[in-house]
C-alpha cells in the first residue's frame, strides 16, 4: 500500500486528487490533505518522515497538461517526494 500527503492551495484540486487516490482498490490512503507546502513538511516529522532524496533517490514529476499547448499559469503537476522512517 502506498501512502499519500497531498498539497496544494486549490481547494477544489486536493478534493479532487483525493478522489482520484482513493480508489476502491484501497491501494493508496490520503494521510493528509493540506494547502502549503509546509504544512506538508510540518505534517511529515510529526509522523517520523523525513525526505529521502539522494543521488539514486530523486522526486519525480507527473505533468497533467501539455506544456506546449498550455499557458504557464495554469500549467499543473504533482511532484512526488520519497520518503522514510527517521
Amino acid at each position: 500500500m502506498y501512502t499519500a500527503v497531498i498539497a496544494d492551495d486549490e481547494v477544489w484540486i486536493r478534493k479532487w486528487l483525493e478522489q482520484v487516490l482513493s480508489n476502491d482498490d484501497k491501494e493508496i490512503r490520503v494521510a493528509a490533505s493540506l494547502d502549503d507546502g509546509l504544512k506538508v513538511k510540518e505534517f511529515l516529522e510529526k509522523e517520523g518522515y523525513i525526505t529521502d532524496i539522494n543521488e539514486k533517490r530523486r522526486h519525480h514529476e507527473i505533468y497533467f497538461n501539455d506544456p506546449r499547448k498550455t499557458a504557464p499559469e495554469k500549467l499543473k503537476t504533482i511532484i512526488r517526494h520519497p520518503v522514510r522512517k527517521v
